[in-house]
């Protein structure tokens, strides 16, 4: 659980610095001194986007292709929607395909960024179990 909670914890840091940062290129872009919203809707709409995701992970999927598929619908829509509501994007067809392809660019950042992670773990524990049985090999031949 612990693990969970700070993988949650990294991934929306990760996020709430690209959406400030997305942010501010668009203002930069618009001409815009500040941005028009708080900083602590954004807030809350990630603890919203990572409560749902939560909930998404306990529906008993069969592969974990379908589940990555629905939850990375249900994701962008939970997206478009805050987008929509924070004034990025339009309801026209452009507005529609750059927050398509903004999305998949951010989603396909999160999931090199957890696997960069899951990856980095596991290589700690393949030298953790390394050094265990290079302990417990030496032990054994001591007692021989």
């Amino acid at each position: 659980m612990k693990k969970q909670i700070l993988t949650r914890l990294s991934r929306s840091c990760a996020v709430f610095t690209l959406i400030l940062l997305g942010s501010a290129i668009i203002n930069i872009l618009n001409d815009r001194g500040s941005a028009g919203w708080p900083v602590l809707i954004v807030f809350l709409w990630l603890v919203l986007f990572e409560a749902v995701d939560c909930l998404l992970s306990m529906i008993p999927f069969k592969t974990c292709h379908q589940s990555r598929i629905f939850r990375m619908i249900i994701n962008y829509l939970l997206a478009f929607a805050g987008w929509y509501w924070l004034g990025w994007i339009t309801l026209n067809f452009w507005g529609i395909l750059i927050s398509v392809v903004s999305y998949l660019i951010l989603y396909n950042i999160l999931q090199r960024f957890c696997e960069a992670r899951r990856r980095a773990e596991a290589d700690e524990i393949n030298r953790e179990l390394a050094r265990y049985k290079k302990w417990t090999h030496s032990e054994d031949e001591m007692h021989f």
